[in-house]
């Protein structure tokens, strides 16, 4: 007769939300299935990239730029996951080393060990010896040890917290090195664009400008392109 009782009614709200269910799972499925997918596709192109023979200066053990000798790091009580214990680890000039492993393994901690974030920045308890050309790291000012190593980090906001910084260069030697990094990373089209208004590969190619400007010895970058599709990979 067109019309429903107020039981009826419940029931069917109730069995309504068993019938989505298993359409938020497909979903979710799919989710899933199209990350994988473009992991794969990743991992496919970054194979089929032909090895690039390096020819570099024959250097000896001692001539190293980074090396960590029996090196445990922790970050606290209250902190789950991302210290390393004992690692050893010497990088030759020229040298080009990828760390891998699962979330929280301590592949951050290296590079923050590297570029001074630990334990200038990031407290935590520290046993061991972090030298960079011989240098303590944790002797080391930081401001100094920027000079030494340009840090990509893996989400470019993080970098961009001042637009305008003077470092006390000459201003012809600050010219030059900006018309060097620019036409280096190919980026004269983003000069003189507010860099809040730059997509994501496009800030990640800023971010890696601005850590590369001052000349360092060593480049530490931290799952730069995580964030990036293919093209802006390959732009990378």
């Amino acid at each position: 007769n067109g019309s429903i009782s107020l039981l009826n009614m419940l029931i069917i709200i109730l069995l309504s939300a068993e019938f989505f269910i298993p359409l938020r799972q497909l979903g979710s499925f799919f989710h899933v299935a199209m990350n994988g997918t473009a992991a794969a596709d990743k991992i496919f192109r970054i194979l089929d990239i032909e090895d690039i023979e390096i020819k570099n200066n024959t250097t000896t053990l001692d001539d190293y730029n980074i090396c960590l000798k029996n090196v445990s790091f922790s970050y606290g009580e209250e902190s789950s996951g991302g210290g390393i214990r004992n690692v050893n680890l010497t990088i030759n000039t020229g040298e080009f080393v990828l760390l891998t492993g699962e979330s929280g393994c301590g592949k951050t901690t290296i590079t923050r060990l590297v570029n001074g974030l630990v334990p200038h920045y990031y407290e935590g308890n520290l046993e061991g010896d972090v030298l960079l050309d011989g240098k303590s790291v944790s002797d080391t000012p930081l401001y100094d040890l920027a000079a030494m190593v340009g840090s990509v980090f893996q989400n470019p906001k993080s970098q961009f917290f001042n637009v305008d910084t003077d470092l006390g260069y000459p201003q012809e030697d600050i010219l030059k090195r900006i018309d060097r990094t620019v036409s280096d990373y190919h980026i004269e089209d983003l000069m003189g664009r507010s860099v809040f208004a730059l997509s994501g590969g496009e800030k990640q190619k800023i971010a890696c400008a601005s850590s590369s400007v001052l000349l360092p010895g060593i480049m530490v970058l931290d799952e730069p392109s995580s964030n990036l599709d293919m093209a802006a990979i390959d732009d990378l």
